[in-house]
């Protein structure tokens, strides 16, 4: 049996980031049971601080508000939430990724029911 992989969090295995029209930024997230880490492995800002890490190199300011759409897999789900960019890590030093720790705003209780219960599941073989 070969092992799957760690997640890289690098933006091109699952998010895609784009500004749309309004000058908003949009990020998308394919949320797998292979990169819930993005809610729970970073001590600074994860699902318990009632955010997420988004790993990009494109360079964002504090404060920056996103449309974030996560789009879970299994159960499949869509949430579409508004966050905004409240940390940065702009030195990749091996242990952690560049990128950015978004607060979740107006996360209702029952979607953060799902996300905890998601990202508690036992990983599948």
């Amino acid at each position: 049996m070969v092992a799957s992989p760690a997640p890289s969090y690098s933006s091109a295995e699952f998010v895609g980031l784009e500004r749309r029209s309004d000058d908003r930024l949009h990020a998308d997230v394919r949320v797998t049971m292979k990169n819930t880490g993005i809610f729970t492995d970073h001590r600074i800002i994860n699902l318990s601080s009632g955010g997420l890490f988004i790993g990009t190199d494109r360079p964002l300011r504090l404060g920056t508000q996103v449309e974030l759409t996560l789009r879970f897999d299994d159960p499949e789900r869509v949430m579409t939430l508004r966050s905004s960019v409240i940390w940065e890590n702009s030195l990749e030093d091996g242990k952690n990724p560049r990128g950015y720790g978004l607060r979740l705003s107006a996360l209702r209780a029952e979607e953060r029911d799902f996300i905890q219960q998601y990202v508690r599941r036992p990983k599948k073989p």
